[in-house]
Parts: structure tokens; sequence; C-alpha cells
């Protein structure tokens, strides 16, 4: 029996993503029975579009995204900051997203 009853499958994620805020993952792979990994054909994206015309924007984040050790500076901390809104100022049907559960409890 071929995976997926032999239909191509496009799959598209971030491997730097974040892990969910919930207690556990919603699926657990374990064993060889959900290990279709290997028959993947990656392909790794390398032009970033959404921040194309803001350079050093996009620099910080690509920092920020594979973890470098180098501190933020203080411009870095003002730019990332003009990036924030005030809860009250987004609309209700907009994503929010949380560091924590306990401040997302609080804030919706």
């Amino acid at each position: 029996m071929e995976p997926f009853g032999g239909m191509s499958v496009l799959a598209v994620g971030d491997f730097y993503q974040l892990p969910p805020i919930k207690a556990k993952q919603l699926c657990v792979c374990e064993g060889e029975v959900l290990d279709l990994w290997k028959d993947f054909h990656m392909v790794n994206l390398t032009e970033i579009m959404r921040q194309k015309d803001d350079h050093t924007f996009a620099k910080l984040l690509n920092r920020i995204r594979t973890k470098k050790t180098d501190p933020l500076s203080v411009d870095d901390m003002a730019l990332l900051t003009q990036a924030v809104a005030e809860i009250k100022d987004c609309p209700l049907h907009a994503l929010h997203i949380f560091a924590t559960k306990r401040l997302m409890h609080t804030m919706l």
C-alpha cells in the first residue's frame, strides 16, 4: 500500500516555527508507521518576500529566528517595538500571538 493512497502531497511548513503553547502536541509520530519524511523531496525557499524592501528588519528577524547569540541592541529593540500594536487597537478577528498561556488568558 502506498502512503497517502498514491496521491501527491504538498507539505508546507517552517522548521523554525515555535512549539505550540498547549500542554502537549496534537499528534505524536511513533515508530516507523508514520516515518514518511524520507519519502519527501524538500525545497528550501531562500528569498525573503514579506520584508524584501526592509533589509534591516529582515536581517534582525533572521538573527532572532536562527537564535544568534548576539544580544539585541537598543536599535534592534526600537525596530521591534515599532511593529508592536496594542491589543485594544487590533480588530477582534485578528490573529493574536502570545508568549505564554498566562498572558493569553489575561489579554483575551
